[in-house]
């Protein structure tokens, strides 16, 4: 019993540390966030082709690949939030579709408070697209999970009948 408090208050802790990062990403001003998608985009490059890029490469890196890299920036946070959230209800909530729904919920209202945060942020702007993006991406994690507890039901469901 002790272990499951323990491990549902470290569930919460992970939740909320998830949103913190993200909140933090949302808190750059516009020059620092690029900055950062510019690094990560370069260094992915850099290992896939096994050299330094030159300043034109980067150039043309850039216009080629920031925005999608800026997207998938937002859908993998929102994955991780997403699968975590819905863990955490999922433990809670003895109810097969309650935390599925409450899930997807909370994450689409921390993705729209997220954008209203950046209207306040210098440089940043706010887009309803990177909501659905943020949405989508949690909604992937849910589904997932979904699907990984059904095939080990169906596993074990195998394994009973065998006995």
């Amino acid at each position: 019993m002790k272990f499951k408090k323990v491990f549902n208050f470290l569930l919460v802790l992970f939740v909320l540390a998830w949103m913190f990062l993200i909140f933090s990403f949302s808190s750059q001003n516009s020059s620092s966030s690029l900055r950062t998608s510019d690094k990560f985009l370069y260094k992915v490059v850099e290992v896939i082709k096994g050299h330094k890029l030159t300043a034109a490469e980067r150039v043309r890196i850039k216009k080629k690949y920031v925005f999608f890299i800026r997207k998938c920036a937002h859908f993998f946070l929102y994955f991780i939030l997403g699968g975590l959230i819905y863990i955490l209800l999922s433990i809670i909530i003895k109810s097969p579709i309650k935390p599925v729904i409450l899930a997807i919920l909370a994450s689409f209202i921390y993705a729209c408070t997220d954008e209203f945060h950046q209207l306040f942020v210098p440089g940043r702007t706010s887009a309803i697209f990177d909501i659905m993006v943020d949405t989508c991406g949690s909604m992937l994690a849910i589904a997932l999970i979904l699907l990984i507890k059904s095939f080990f039901s169906l596993i074990l469901c195998i394994f009973r009948k065998k006995k």
